[in-house]
């Protein structure tokens, strides 16, 4: 078959397009996959560019449709229907924003933890992969003095903007501890910032997570269109 516009404007060709391909055994087994091949590797960056920025053009479409329902479903149920819709939307961009930096964890603080940060303790490294294990400790440690103390609070108990506005700040205050380690902290004999620093980030950010993360139903619930809840629910997971 004719290779999409995509691939022959990059000079590419399939391999394997469906049906069956040859194995090194010899047998032949289905092929689930396109194999392409190019040229040069201008032409398969190319391509590839042209992938991701079709694939980018398909979630914001995605996003735009999701707000336009959402809002006119909103106007359609009433004023007060309609200001609700507008602050769920509002804090779905900061949750986008929340957790893309909060998944840095598990990408470039990985890089940080292995290059730059010191992790000998006399002769015994703490191992990079061990940095993801200290969010899931600290939830389980300070989920229940959350749960205590906003039942403690009990009238004065932050109100859901405040709480996720909580989330943000703990969440920023780790970058900016980052900030002051890479700025201030670094050991001119070895090039690397404390242990305690990444080690707190990663703290900082549990606790972020612990004020913002909970809320997120409780809060879809109240806010969104009565003929929406489930699809608003579905959007809060995809944010």
């Amino acid at each position: 078959a004719e290779a999409p516009a995509a691939v022959a404007k990059a000079g590419g060709e399939y391999l394997v397009r469906g049906g069956k391909f040859e194995t090194l055994e010899g047998t032949w087994q289905p092929a689930r996959i396109a194999m392409l091949r190019f040229p040069s590797f201008e032409g398969a960056k190319a391509f590839y560019d042209d992938e991701m920025y079709t694939a980018a053009r398909a979630k914001r479409s995605g996003a735009t449709s999701f707000f336009n329902m959402v809002l006119v479903e909103g106007v359609r149920e009433g004023v007060t229907s309609r200001d609700r819709s507008i602050a769920m939307l509002i804090i779905f961009v900061f949750n986008v924003l929340f957790w893309m930096f909060f998944e840095q964890a598990g990408s470039s603080f990985n890089f940080l933890a292995q290059n730059i940060v010191n992790r000998d303790f006399g002769g015994w490294e703490f191992q990079v992969g061990w940095f993801q294990s200290v969010n899931p400790s600290a939830i389980l440690a300070l989920a229940p003095v959350f749960a205590w103390l906003w039942l403690r609070l009990g009238k004065a108990n932050p109100s859901i903007p405040r709480k996720f506005g909580l989330g943000l700040i703990f969440n920023g205050l780790a970058f900016l501890l980052l900030m002051i380690a890479l700025a201030s902290m670094v050991d001119p004999a070895t090039n690397k910032i404390p242990f305690w620093t990444l080690f707190m980030v990663y703290v900082i950010q549990s606790v972020g997570e612990l004020c913002l993360s909970p809320i997120g139903l409780s809060m879809v619930t109240k806010l969104a269109p009565v003929r929406l809840v489930g699809f608003a629910m579905g959007g809060w997971f995809l944010s």
